[in-house]
C-alpha cells in the first residue's frame, strides 16, 4: 500500500472515508500512511507539524467512529512522538513509528493463533462472515482444511474472503447470508473479527455476524472473536457514544415508493461470544475494561476525548 507522491491528502481521507471492501487493519493502516505522508510536507518548524497531526488525528477518527483501530493507531502513533525535537527528528519519529505499527501485525497475529490454539485444539472446519486479514490469517494459521463462507451483502465481500481462502489451499463453500442457521452444524468452530470492541465485552462487525453468533449457540458450535488490542474502542470506554454506519441504499435496491436501509455495523453482545482472542490472550468483558483503562491516558490528553 504504497502512497504516491501527488496524492492529495483529501483524497486519502476520502478513501478512508468510502473504502467499504477493505476490512479495519487494511484502513487504519491507510490512516497511518496519512501520518506519513504529512511528515513528508514542507514546515518551517515542528510544531507546525505537529499542530496539523493533531487536526488530521482528529478528522481521521471521526470519518469511521466504528472501526477502533483508526483512534487506537492513530493514539499510539502521537504518543511515541517527542514535540520537544527539531523538525527533522520529528518527521523520522513519525515515519519509523507508523511503519513500527504497521509491522507489528504479523507478530500480533502469530500470538492471535496460538493463544486461540490453546483454547480449541487442532481445528478442521470453520464458519466465517464477511472479510478480515485476522481471520484469514488464523484460518490459514490454524491449518483447518475447510472453510464456510458467507457472501456478505451487498457488496459480497465474503465472495473475495472465500476466493483467498481457496488460493491458500482450503477447501471453501460459499453460501448467501441467510442459510446461515442451515450449515452452521457443518463447522466445528465460528470466527469473527472485529471492527472494534466495546468496553461492556460487545463486539462491533459487519451486519450478519449476529446471526452467526445466535446460530453458533443454538448448534453448540464455539463462536471467537479474533482481533488485535488496537479494536478495543476506548472513546466508548470514556463515554462516547457509538455510531454504526450506514451507506447507500442504491447497494441493495432502488425501488420507488419503498424505504431501503443498508447498515454496514452492528453489536455483538458478549454473551453470544465465547471468547474474545487477542495477541495477549482470551479476554473477558473484565479483561478487556482494564485494558482500557491503561491506555485511555493517552486519547485524554492527545486529543481531548475526556469527560
Amino acid at each position: 500500500m504504497r502512497l504516491s507522491k501527488n496524492k492529495d491528502l483529501d483524497d486519502l481521507l476520502e478513501e478512508i472515508k468510502n473504502d467499504t471492501t477493505h476490512g479495519a487493519d487494511y484502513i487504519s493502516n491507510l490512516a497511518l500512511k496519512v501520518m506519513i505522508h504529512l511528515a513528508s510536507k514542507e514546515y518551517s518548524e515542528s510544531d507546525d507539524l505537529m499542530r496539523d497531526m493533531r487536526f488530521y488525528a482528529r478528522e481521521i477518527i471521526e470519518l469511521r467512529p466504528s472501526m477502533s483501530p483508526l483512534t487506537s493507531k492513530i493514539i499510539e502513533l502521537m504518543h511515541r512522538i517527542d514535540p520537544g525535537l527539531s523538525l527533522d527528528e520529528v518527521r523520522s519519529q513519525v515515519k519509523a513509528s507508523a511503519r513500527i505499527i504497521i509491522r507489528g501485525s504479523d507478530d500480533r497475529l502469530e500470538r492471535i493463533v496460538k493463544n486461540l490454539h490453546s483454547e480449541t485444539g487442532d481445528i478442521d472446519s470453520v464458519f466465517t462472515h464477511s472479510r478480515s486479514s485476522t481471520v484469514l490469517g488464523v484460518i490459514q494459521g490454524l491449518g483447518a482444511k475447510k472453510c464456510l463462507c458467507t457472501e456478505s451483502r451487498p457488496l459480497f465481500e465474503g465472495r473475495e474472503m472465500a476466493k483467498m481462502l481457496r488460493d491458500r489451499g482450503v477447501d471453501v463453500t460459499l453460501i448467501v447470508d441467510s442459510a446461515i442457521g442451515m450449515f452452521i452444524d457443518s463447522a466445528e468452530l465460528a470466527l469473527s473479527g472485529a471492527d472494534s470492541v466495546l468496553a461492556d465485552g460487545s463486539v462491533v462487525n459487519k451486519v450478519g455476524t449476529k446471526v452467526l453468533a445466535l446460530s453458533a449457540l443454538d448448534a453448540s458450535v464455539p463462536f471467537y472473536t479474533v482481533c488485535d488490542t488496537y479494536k478495543f474502542n476506548l472513546l466508548n470506554y470514556l463515554g462516547k457514544d457509538i455510531e454504526l454506519e450506514e451507506h447507500d441504499p442504491e447497494e441493495v435496491a432502488d425501488i420507488e415508493g419503498i424505504n431501503v436501509r443498508n447498515p454496514y455495523f452492528e453489536v455483538i453482545p458478549s454473551s453470544l461470544i465465547k471468547g474474545v482472542i487477542t495477541e495477549n490472550g482470551l479476554m473477558t468483558p473484565s479483561t478487556i475494561k482494564d485494558h482500557m483503562s491503561e491506555k485511555i491516558k493517552n486519547v485524554e490528553s492527545l486529543l481531548d476525548y475526556g469527560s
